[in-house]
């Protein structure tokens, strides 16, 4: 496709199917900086579909900055609990503080303010400034990078270097600079609903005709991407102990995986002799111990396997010296706590 001799034409009929097609979403509807700032925080790396109930969960609790710079840590990652990647709703409410401090409540205008925000970077800062400020910024998520490498066949992985920096090169020359807010939002929804990544619904496409993959019948080569590397394999066991009618619980480190998360007491390792270890290691005494099967989790770069261990000691002389952050509580109250995914899986298996 000759990007500068066909843009004009490509802008219109994109825009004019967005106009047709464009989804009903809760940040579309009475447009907020606020409302795309929530939204673009949950969405990275997240389908729509799984931020919809956070995002009114959000919004009803903190329906301005000002509230969501004023929450609790806590607070916050429990609500954020079960979407995952759990350092956006911690810098989520980090860049809320600055807002709230630095820029007088309001979003930073422009691109350098914005980067100074915690946990935004180009593509976020972008999304935001155009789409609320209607600001001449091209905007290149996962699906515009899909939508662009078909349009021009990009030879290259689209996530290396050089594949990045022609990929944002084809989308500012595409880039409708009168309507910048609605033209991306328009790429991004051709990308999630119709340029998909395995099925492309390419007779559905209003861009068939600039689409250089699609004269090729070579959609489904594009986009190039290097091969994933294989996932480290790790393995824990997790302690549901119950003592007195309260069950015990740990916070996280705040570094690290799932920081400052809550969970229950959990050890890496394989051990051949469980109750050995269970009364040696944590200083249970008692072996009135239920091993269930492991219940398998996925994390950015690691598979993980945790074996669900429902202990009711009689005795116990060591836990504070190995989980020195930790609370006895009534499991009616677990949902109070930001407990990550894994081991509200845990939860739900022995229907606690």
């Amino acid at each position: 496709m000759n990007l500068t001799k066909n843009s004009v034409p490509f802008r219109i009929e994109l825009l004019r199917w967005f106009d047709n097609n464009a989804r009903i979403l809760p940040w579309r509807t009475e447009p907020h900086w606020y409302k795309t700032f929530l939204s673009e925080f949950m969405l990275q790396q997240t389908q729509v579909e799984q931020v919809i109930p956070y995002f009114h969960k959000f919004y009803n609790k903190y329906p301005d900055v000002h509230q969501l710079a004023s929450a609790d840590e806590q607070e916050v990652l429990t609500l954020w609990a079960g979407l995952g990647y759990y350092s956006r709703a911690r810098n989520l409410r980090k860049a809320a503080i600055k807002i709230v401090k630095e820029f007088s409540g309001e979003f930073p205008k422009t691109v350098k303010d914005a980067l100074s925000l915690p946990g935004v970077g180009t593509y976020t800062a972008h999304a935001i400034l155009s789409i609320t400020f209607n600001k001449p910024l091209a905007v290149v998520d996962g699906n515009v990078k899909r939508v662009i490498s078909r349009i021009i066949t990009l030879n290259k992985d689209i996530s290396s270097a050089q594949g990045i920096k022609k990929i944002s090169s084809a989308s500012e020359l595409l880039l409708d600079k009168t309507q910048p807010s609605k033209y991306n939002e328009a790429v991004m929804e051709l990308g999630a609903t119709i340029c998909l990544p395995r099925s492309p619904l390419c007779h559905k496409c209003p861009l068939q005709l600039y689409c250089e993959a699609n004269k090729k019948a070579l959609v489904h080569k594009y986009p190039l991407k290097s091969p994933k590397k294989k996932k480290q394999e790790v393995f824990f066991y997790a302690f549901v102990i119950e003592h007195k009618g309260q069950i015990l619980i740990t916070k996280r480190a705040s570094k690290g995986l799932l920081a400052s998360m809550w969970e229950f007491p959990s050890l890496e390792g394989q051990e051949n002799d469980l109750y050995e270890f269970v009364n040696k290691k944590l200083g249970i005494v008692g072996e009135n111990i239920q091993i269930f099967s492991c219940i398998k989790h996925q994390y950015t770069h690691l598979n993980a396997c945790y074996t669900p261990i429902r202990v009711i000691p009689e005795k116990i002389t060591k836990m504070a010296d190995i989980f020195p952050d930790h609370k006895w509580i009534k499991a009616e109250y677990l949902d109070n706590y930001p407990i990550h995914t894994a081991h509200k899986k845990i939860i739900e298996k022995l229907k606690i």
